[in-house]
């Protein structure tokens, strides 16, 4: 709970923010067609106070759409998350088929992320992504 607040799952405008398993081990975030800026900041804010509420690594797995417009300020906003990410935070995966998210993401992983600890993942199907997080949570020795 979250200032009283069940936190198992809540929808912010167009996105939506679940564990996504019992143990706690994975966050799913859908985003729609529909989110904006201030709708992704507060999901994403979501997010990691629900990363932070367990001690173990967690995944986020998001299911992206985009917006008919990318809302501006968005690289800004993924650089500040970034950098307040929460340290059991351990991957993220998106599910997308856009070529802009894949290359948003490449363009994070190497801006952002230390080489040797780049976690972030741009898959076109949800098998892909739980294949992911299954090699990361061995990796991590995470009981799954």
């Amino acid at each position: 709970m979250i200032n009283g607040e069940d936190q198992s799952k809540v929808s912010v405008v167009a996105i939506t923010v679940a564990w996504d398993d019992e143990a706690k081990t994975v966050v799913r975030m859908i985003l729609d067609d529909t989110w904006d800026l201030a709708a992704f900041r507060d999901a994403s804010f979501r997010c990691m106070a629900m990363i932070r509420t367990v001690s173990h690594p967690v995944y986020v797995l998001a299911h992206v759409t985009l917006p008919p417009t990318i809302p501006y300020g968005l690289l800004w906003q993924l650089r500040d998350l970034n950098q307040m990410r929460p340290t059991n935070w351990a991957g993220g995966i998106a599910i997308a088929r856009d070529s802009f998210v894949t290359t948003l993401v490449a363009t994070l992983s190497q801006v952002y992320m230390e080489r040797q600890k780049n976690r972030l993942f741009v898959v076109t199907s949800e098998a892909e992504g739980y294949a992911i997080i299954a090699r990361l949570k061995q990796q991590d020795g995470t009981i799954v």
